[in-house]
């Protein structure tokens, strides 16, 4: 967009045509630096809000096991019979920490190259 600016006021200020044909590829190879600032900052940007937006959705995993957990275990206890009532607070407690231990962030693509989860080298 710069580029044609400076092309219009080339034009008005009475530049011939021809010259200003043969000045923009200067003008564009001026104005490039100025825009890889800008890409770069918007790839960190990006890059960071999809991070963000992966921890909000992992805690949001971890906030529905921990109310699946409750529920389930306050249904146990209204069960009567003690023994079977312990063996499933058992399995239960055994599949949480099953399924905790598991990151939810293990399907996206790029999971190990991302800013959070720096890879040793």
């Amino acid at each position: 967009m710069l580029s044609v600016i400076i092309s219009i006021y080339f034009i008005r200020t009475g530049t011939p045509f021809r010259e200003v044909i043969d000045i923009l590829p200067n003008i564009a190879a001026a104005v490039i630096p100025l825009y890889i600032p800008m890409l770069w900052f918007t790839f960190a940007a990006n890059k960071k809000l999809n991070l963000s937006k992966r921890l909000i959705e992992e805690y949001t995993h971890k906030e529905v096991i921990s109310k699946t957990f409750e529920g389930l275990s306050t249904q146990i206890e209204s069960l009567e019979d003690s023994n079977i009532s312990k063996d499933l607070k058992l399995k239960l407690l055994f599949n949480l920490l099953e399924i905790s231990t598991e990151n939810p962030g293990k399907l996206i693509s790029d999971y190990k190259d991302s800013v959070l989860y720096p890879t040793k080298k």
